[in-house]
């Protein structure tokens, strides 16, 4: 999976318990190509918050699977208005202080 290391494992048992389906049935199902699908397994799809939302999947025996449900999380998560309570912000304010501020002073040293 590619989820933090403490999280793998909770999520593989999720996708256990849930009935998988293949890279290419996904693909059917969200009318893309198959390697689309499995792009959206370890580096995600940007989110309206800015955040990268990863494709739960698992690998088994070589082949990826993921289930419905879990496509629909990704579709919830991708789908997220900006208003929404519960969506995650991209990067906190103090973040952003800092690398404004180092942008500023880069370009204050290079003259500008």
């Amino acid at each position: 999976m590619s989820l933090p290391s403490g999280s793998a494992e909770a999520a593989a048992e999720q996708l256990l318990a849930e009935d998988r389906i293949s890279v290419g049935e996904a693909a059917r199902l969200l009318d893309c190509s198959p390697s689309a699908v499995i792009r959206a397994i370890p580096r995600g799809l940007r989110g309206p918050h800015g955040a990268r939302e990863r494709l739960e999947a698992i690998r088994a025996l070589g082949r990826w699977q993921t289930s419905r449900p879990a496509i629909a999380r990704l579709l919830a998560r991708l789908s997220a208005r900006p208003g929404d309570e519960a969506a995650p912000a991209a990067r906190p304010v103090a973040a952003l202080s800092r690398s404004h501020r180092a942008a500023e002073a880069a370009l204050e040293a290079a003259g500008w």
